[in-house]
């Protein structure tokens, strides 16, 4: 049942505006409906994919006043901008509830205006205080930090949630289809924001990124989600002079292949016509080739390089598939292969997560002793050089790592590897170690 109160809903509509412009926007495209289904509220896009769907149980929207309507309904918002939905895609909806709840009240009271004291039932709902304790748990995380706690420790106290995002099955009722998300909201929130209040939205919540900022210490979460890397880029020859460095290391040679004279016992042409059983000694020349090179590639999926990763896939389909044997795989704080499931097109379900650069190391390693591969690969590390495990990795053979930054920030790249690189507009150059 859609809300009859229509005053309501105009008068909420310019109050929102106090606290940002977003929320104002995202409250007009959406559709606020009674559901007695809730015992609170919730969001979700509705059956058609054509609006959002603000739902709330009925008794519970006349307990509030207008200035807590207002923080319910920024609340709302927010699950759909910080896109929790897919984010949260797979893990236990419970614990879910609670650490989005944390991420995002305290975005409201520390990055939106909004004052907790003036919040009625405020001491119930989930803030770090009153779901750790005393525990001195940061209150600037993301919500996958918060729910990497919640598995390990637990809650401190019991605690009520501002919605609810679970349907009676315990699935989760946030949109969680990223397709949808460019469809309607980005499109709504680039079409009707100035530049100055998009850029104010950025620094707002850039806390929340998914997997957080890269920042030394954050929880080492892996990648789960999934996502479709496609690429129409063509070879580019600037490959050629960057990995050539590295492959003159891996063989002690410059060229892949080379000839070699030998005397063997071999029929002369000259004395083709004689007896077949008389033979002597000839010289002939052997052409030696080299094994192809093996290039192991790393692409970065963690939150940090979200809006990087196509960039990475696109760089890593320059590379000439004749001259190299290339495999990619997708790294957060675990490595997985990527599958291929067409030309320049593959899929991989590690997306999301944090950083662990040592993890590469380990993968290699373990390559290496399975007999997958007979010796060290050439390592090609696409990244933004943040690295949350706050331990340096440590490459057996560093000359064969090649670091592909997207700026210059080189704090987490041992002394040792001295091939790095920046992208930048497409285009790659060498940079100087700053390390060492």
């Amino acid at each position: 049942m859609i809300l009859s109160e229509e005053e309501d809903f105009y008068r909420l509509f310019q109050n929102l505006t106090v606290f940002h412009s977003v929320f104002r926007t995202l409250w007009n495209i959406g559709v606020p409906r009674f559901d007695d289904t809730l015992s609170t509220a919730g969001v979700r896009f509705n059956e058609e994919n054509v609006c959002i769907d603000f739902l709330f149980n009925k008794n519970f929207w006349h307990s509030l006043n207008d200035y807590e309507k207002c923080f319910i309904i920024c609340h709302e918002c927010l699950h759909i901008i910080l896109d929790h939905g897919r984010r949260s895609k797979g893990l236990d909806p419970t614990l879910v509830n609670v650490a989005e709840d944390i991420s995002v009240n305290h975005l409201l009271v520390e990055s939106f205006g909004f004052e907790r004291e003036l919040i009625r039932n405020q001491q119930s709902l989930c803030w770090v205080d009153t779901v750790f304790g005393d525990k001195n748990v940061p209150s600037n995380k993301n919500f996958e930090y918060y729910y990497e706690k919640l598995v390990k420790e637990g809650t401190s106290s019991e605690v009520s949630t501002v919605d609810e995002h679970c349907d009676v099955n315990g699935e989760s009722t946030l949109p969680d289809d990223s397709t949808l998300l460019p469809s309607i909201v980005k499109s709504a929130i680039e079409g009707s924001m100035s530049k100055k209040d998009l850029d104010s939205l950025e620094d707002c919540i850039e806390n929340d990124a998914p997997g957080g900022l890269g920042h030394p210490g954050d929880p080492l979460i892996p990648g789960r989600n999934s996502h479709v890397f496609s690429s129409k880029e063509k070879t580019d020859r600037i490959w050629d002079k960057i990995i050539s460095k590295v492959h003159y290391i891996s063989t002690g040679c410059s060229k892949s292949k080379t000839v070699l004279t030998g005397q063997f016992i071999f029929d002369d042409r000259r004395l083709a016509f004689l007896n077949k059983n008389f033979l002597i000694p000839n010289e002939y020349d052997v052409e030696k080739v080299y094994d192809t090179p093996e290039v192991y590639l790393y692409l970065d999926c963690s939150g940090s390089c979200y809006m990087s990763k196509d960039t990475f896939f696109d760089l890593a389909c320059k590379i000439d598939s004749n001259k190299y044997k290339v495999k990619l795989f997708s790294r957060t704080t675990e490595v997985h292969e990527m599958t291929k499931i067409g030309k320049n097109k593959y899929k991989s379900n590690s997306v999301d997560g944090s950083d662990d650069y040592r993890c590469i190391e380990k993968h290699v390693q373990s390559e290496l002793s399975s007999g997958n591969i007979r010796k060290h690969p050439i390592v090609i590390h696409l990244t933004d050089g943040h690295d949350c495990s706050d331990v340096m990795v440590k490459p057996s053979k560093p000359e064969l790592w090649i670091w592909i930054l997207t700026y210059d920030y080189q704090n987490w790249i041992p002394k040792e590897c001295k091939h790095r690189y920046l992208i930048s507009n497409g285009k790659i150059t060498q940079l100087l170690p700053t390390r060492g």
